[in-house]
């Protein structure tokens, strides 16, 4: 369950390597939270996890892309 969780977010985080280690642990984290509230089963959790870590991630990146691009003052 998590290996496959943090080897999605290594995919995914090697566009913004610097961020990497945060945002995957942070959405771990966060999607362990969600699982356990939601109760996932145990049979799910796999999936669960790994949609919603690849999820996270991506939101990360396109935040930390849009403030990127962000007109600087």
């Amino acid at each position: 369950m998590k290996l496959l969780a943090k080897t999605l977010a290594l995919v995914l985080g090697i566009a913004s390597p610097g961020l990497f280690a945060a945002d995957a642990a942070e959405a771990e984290a966060q999607c362990a939270q969600w699982a356990k509230e939601d109760g996932v089963q145990k049979d799910e959790m796999a999936q669960y996890m790994a949609d919603c870590v690849a999820d996270q991630m991506t939101q990360a990146e396109s935040q930390t892309a849009m403030e990127d691009n962000a007109p600087k003052d």
